[in-house]
């Protein structure tokens, strides 16, 4: 449903400019709206609409648009550094060995021993490493954004909280994600045992 150019955002609350945030509604309920508000209320099908609704206001698409490009370099970027074989972990591990540092292979397989005081103790199961995730996540976005804003000058700290937040972003993005799909695997094997 659309109002003054912009969608109306799911369960009847605020408006959006972004199909994918915009809510769904039946047809009946399509209908009743634009009847009862004497045409001021029209709709579509969400899959004739168009991506912006017509009202938006360009820089608002542009600012999305540049923050889409921004998550797709980063993509990108990713996709492109290679992961080190076991072969090149190897080779590190044996040139940090000869320089007199701890073994990388020991690092990247948590056998050294401060690896036992970088585990929360309040983390035993998956659950609580979900809440423990989203806790960091609240603490290191939050204290980006309020250099973003501005409240706070970007220091010598910005950049270690801007890469703490990116690498809590990446983990718990991925974590949701699988936390999903084995919901989804969990109901269809529930329906297929019925």
């Amino acid at each position: 449903m659309m109002k003054q150019g912009l969608y109306y955002g799911p369960d009847n609350s605020d408006y959006t400019v972004f199909r994918d945030k915009a809510g769904r509604y039946t047809l009946a309920e399509a209908k009743e709206r634009s009847e009862r508000t004497g045409g001021d209320v029209t709709y579509i099908h969400a899959d004739e609409a168009a991506e912006f609704a017509p009202g938006a206001n360009p820089d608002r698409i542009i600012e999305y648009l540049l923050q889409q490009r921004d998550v797709l370099r980063q993509q990108v970027v990713e996709a492109t550094i290679p992961v080190p074989s076991d072969t090149d972990i190897a080779a590190l591990d044996q040139r940090m060995k000869d320089a007199g540092m701890v073994s990388l292979v020991d690092m990247l397989a948590g056998k050294l021993p401060t690896d036992r005081w970088a585990a929360h103790v309040g983390v035993s199961d998956i659950k609580s490493f979900g809440n423990w995730l989203e806790s960091k996540d609240r603490q290191y976005t939050s204290m980006r954004v309020t250099y973003e804003l501005g409240d706070e000058p970007k220091d010598s700290m910005y950049e270690w909280v801007l890469a703490h937040s990116g690498a809590y972003r990446e983990v718990i993005a991925n974590f949701r994600q699988a936390m999903e799909r084995m919901a989804g695997q969990k109901a269809v094997g529930e329906l297929q045992s019925e």
